[in-house]
């Protein structure tokens, strides 16, 4: 694709690569924001849109009535989006002390 949201892109980046299982890292979250913030500029209330918006944006194509029989990688996302869903009220607090 030519064109995309960088929100998206972030959040992507930051949920496959902090969420493992159901434990999100935020460690990770922190180690992304400081390197991804040395180029352009990122605050913690973007990582919470943007992975808001992730869900919006990807919860349609992956939670659905066969999502139980997905594979790798989609058996991941499946995962990721339900995480979110469960999760999206506790991002603020989850991510306070970054």
């Amino acid at each position: 694709m030519k064109y995309d949201y960088p929100q998206l892109d972030i959040a992507r980046a930051i949920i496959s690569g902090a969420l493992d299982e159901n434990n999100f890292d935020v460690s990770l979250v922190q180690a992304f924001l400081e390197g991804y913030s040395e180029q352009c500029s990122l605050e913690k209330e973007c990582i919470i849109g943007s992975l808001k918006m992730l869900w919006f944006m990807e919860s349609t194509w992956w939670i659905n009535s066969s999502m139980d029989q997905q594979n790798s990688p989609p058996k991941r996302f499946v995962k990721e989006m339900l995480w979110l869903s469960e999760n999206h009220k506790q991002l603020e607090f989850m991510l306070k002390d970054i």
